[in-house]
């Protein structure tokens, strides 16, 4: 496949690529609004996984946004788009590995909600080296990689706001329980 036509049909994605990472952003807008309000729980020293939580999560939108900012650059051929979707892809992966390390987080739950990522990020590795080598036609496998990672990262958000929730909803009881002689059912009054 020569640069004309792959530009061509990078150039026919691009649309989709602008609604995906219109949604990404949005989304991680709405997100952003989610961790401030519950900041203290979110980055409490107390809960190492809602932080890694909401760093994975971010960073799997954000790469989304990258990679429909990337596709939205004219002119195209395989090698620069290959490179960028291998280096955007290292980057997040080295993000949520030093996010996880940092969480302390190497339980078997750590990588069974973490492990689906890597292997996402790792894909992107892999077809953005396949693209660069110019024979191979993954535009389409690219897009499916983009919306599965949008998918597990909603997926992800929604997770981290039912953990939060009861974070909050178990520091509430802990409150309400020190408050001498007011019965549970009273506390949410107080």
């Amino acid at each position: 496949m020569d640069n004309a036509s792959f530009a061509a049909d990078v150039a026919t994605w691009q649309s989709a690529y602008v609604l995906i990472g219109g949604m990404a952003a949005t989304l991680t807008g709405l997100l952003f609004v989610a961790v401030s309000i519950n900041l203290r729980t979110v980055m409490s020293r107390a809960n190492p996984e809602l932080r890694h939580s909401a760093i994975r999560t971010f960073n799997q939108f954000v790469l989304i946004m990258e990679l429909a900012i990337v596709f939205q650059i004219p002119q195209q051929v395989p090698v620069t788009l290959g490179a960028s979707v291998i280096v955007l892809s290292v980057v997040a992966l080295g993000i949520i590995v030093t996010a996880t390390r940092e969480a302390g987080t190497g339980s078997a739950s750590s990588l069974r909600t973490s492990g689906p990522r890597y292997a996402l990020f790792l894909a992107f590795v892999a077809v953005g080296g396949l693209i660069t080598t110019g024979p191979f036609d993954l535009l389409l496998v690219m897009v499916s990689l983009v919306i599965g990672t949008l998918i597990s990262a909603v997926c992800s958000a929604w997770q981290l706001m039912v953990e939060v929730g009861q974070d909050d909803q178990a520091a509430a009881g802990a409150r309400s329980g020190s408050r001498g002689g007011v019965t549970d059912q009273t506390a949410g009054l107080v």
